[in-house]
């Protein structure tokens, strides 16, 4: 008997049938028979499956910023000096300075250091020209030895138009760094006076001590003070025959000399040239010098005595003691610059003092006396502009002791005094050319002819390199 199946259950059955089909088909055959299938559950009451929620992402910081490196400037080496050349730099110099003038005394077509009496001269205009120049070299050893520069200079003097000798011959050990140089050899001024005034012709006999030494010297700069100490043998500077040799000429010991100098750079002029030296600049400066020693007469005196005292006695040879002092100031001030020297000493003969005038002998003994002098001179210079500069001066040398003893041991008068005052304008006209006017009074006494003067108008013409 078929049994009867409720329609409600056949089509669910149906539908379920539907459903599992597929999924049948793609697992494999079906179950056996004797297994019964396992009825599908109801899609319906199947739940979803949860759908996985990705994790938040954290949001992504900007890289922090990366400081800056810190540039440190690395040390610079020293710049490497190149080498100094192994040669000897040597410079040439010269200067060559031309005066025409107008003399009024006619003695000879040379420069009057004094004026003749009047009792002895007639007077003659006349024009002379007159040449003052040097001409030399200087060199430096530009590798030092033991700290010291070596530096050397000589020339050559030609004055009153005739060449007369070797002006300066001198070695120069120099050490910068210590403030020491060792000076060597013939010198110009080392030492005493050592400024020259800026007169074109006359270097001396108005108290400007003018003189040259053989010898040596050391000077030591501590900051502002500058301190010398020399041995040498004073001459005149200028010898105008060759020197004869003269048995028993010269004394044992050398003079000494010294000086100390306060100097102030921050206060600079420039001192005028002159017939002695081109122009140089100049700091403030105060200084005083000395020289002391013994000068040899009575060699070769004998003739001249004889000829002025046939009965005199043959002059004794001594040793006569002499000294000399001096202070000087340099003082700039703007476009002015006053230079001042004055000087007093016994047997200043040596440095150009008195005249020249040599110690006295007595014709009854042969005994000699130093005369006794002082001297000094100014000068006011200005300078307008570069080019142009104005100049005053005077000054007066004058015997104080000794012309009454005796006689002159050469046969010259006796010169008391001299006084000297000069004008002078000239024009630089671009490096090492210039020209000049100077005016100028001089006059000398004579205890024995009395006084004379003459007055001259020199033009003078400066060529240097």
């Amino acid at each position: 008997m078929i049994a009867r199946i409720p329609l409600q259950a056949a089509l669910l059955s149906f539908l379920v049938l539907a459903a599992t089909a597929p999924a049948l088909a793609q697992s494999g055959p079906p179950n056996p028979p004797s297994e019964p299938a396992t009825p599908a559950p109801d899609p319906v009451a199947v739940p979803p499956m949860p759908v996985p929620v990705p994790a938040p992402v954290p949001p992504v910081q900007p890289p922090s910023p990366v400081a800056a490196p810190v540039l440190v400037p690395r040390p610079v080496p020293p710049p490497v000096e190149s080498p100094k050349p192994d040669k000897i730099v040597v410079k040439v110099f010269g200067r060559v300075e031309l005066t025409v003038g107008v003399d009024p005394l006619n003695q000879g077509d040379v420069p009057d250091f004094t004026a003749p009496p009047e009792k002895m001269i007639k007077r003659e205009w006349n024009t002379s020209v007159l040449l003052n120049g040097s001409f030399g070299a200087a060199f430096v050893v530009p590798k030092p030895v033991g700290g010291f520069t070596i530096k050397g200079t000589f020339g050559v003097g030609a004055f009153i138009r005739r060449i007369i000798s070797v002006s300066q011959a001198f070695i120069e050990l120099d050490n910068a760094e210590l403030g020491l140089k060792i000076t060597a050899g013939k010198m110009i001024v080392p030492t005493i006076n050592t400024p020259f005034p800026g007169s074109f012709q006359y270097p001396a006999f108005y108290g400007n001590l003018a003189y040259a030494s053989t010898g040596a010297k050391i000077s030591k700069v501590t900051g502002p003070i500058v301190t010398e100490l020399g041995v040498g043998r004073p001459e005149f500077p200028f010898i105008a025959a060759e020197i004869a040799p003269l048995a028993q000429g010269n004394p044992p010991f050398p003079f000494i000399e010294g000086r100390i100098a306060y100097r102030n750079p921050h206060l600079m002029g420039v001192l005028p040239g002159s017939a002695l030296a081109p122009p140089v600049a100049a700091p403030f400066t105060v200084s005083v010098s000395g020289a002391v020693g013994q000068q040899r007469v009575g060699p070769g005196e004998k003739a001249a005595v004889i000829a002025a005292v046939p009965t005199a006695a043959d002059p004794v040879i001594e040793d006569v003691t002499s000294w000399v002092v001096s202070a000087e100031v340099i003082f700039p001030v703007d476009k002015f610059v006053l230079l001042t020297e004055g000087y007093a000493g016994r047997g200043a003969n040596v440095y150009l003092g008195a005249f020249r005038q040599r110690p006295r002998i007595d014709p009854a003994t042969g005994l000699h006396k130093a005369l006794g002098s002082t001297g000094g001179y100014a000068q006011l210079s200005y300078a307008p502009t570069k080019d142009w500069i104005m100049l005053v001066l005077a000054g007066v040398d004058k015997v104080q002791s000794g012309l009454s003893y005796g006689i002159a041991v050469d046969g010259a008068p006796r010169i008391e005094s001299n006084r000297l005052f000069l004008g002078s304008v000239s024009r630089t006209f671009g490096p090492g050319l210039k020209l000049g006017a100077q005016v100028c009074h001089l006059h000398s006494e004579y205890p024995d002819f009395g006084g004379g003067s003459i007055v001259s108008v020199l033009g003078d013409l400066v060529i240097s390199f």
